[in-house]
């Protein structure tokens, strides 16, 4: 076998080497995105929580209904990061059990404040 022809053999191994480290690294850049956005929304979830807790204490402090409308908005955005998260942890091959007991622990959430919402402008 002549060297040019073990030349143009190694620059084809080389090629096809290549491409394949391409192919393999935008795989895992696309499964690290999917992991990037599980965890923002995570985060999301974890400050709306936060920012529901503090419109309801609002509303009890200055019985004012701007709190509740506040509240109303959150919940339905956090609604709709958990409607996402679902998509992605189905995608992912992952147990949707804890995401399906967080939204019904907050649709209880919602519904009690409600309550007091109702009870509230009832003492008023």
């Amino acid at each position: 076998m002549l060297i040019k022809h073990k030349l143009m053999a190694n620059t084809a191994i080389l090629a096809i080497a290549m491409i394949f480290m391409l192919l393999l690294l935008n795989f895992t850049i696309g499964s690290l995105e999917g992991d990037l956005g599980i965890e923002r929304g995570i985060g999301d979830i974890k400050s709306g929580v936060l920012e529901l807790r503090r419109n309801e204490k609002d509303f009890i402090a200055r019985d004012d209904l701007k709190y509740l409308d506040k509240f109303n908005k959150k919940m339905g955005g956090i609604i709709k990061v958990i409607d996402n998260l679902t998509i992605a942890f189905e995608k992912s091959n992952q147990g949707t059990n804890d995401i399906d007991r967080l939204r019904k622990v907050l649709i209880d959430y919602s519904s009690r404040f409600k309550t007091v919402v109702e009870v509230q402008n009832a003492l008023v």
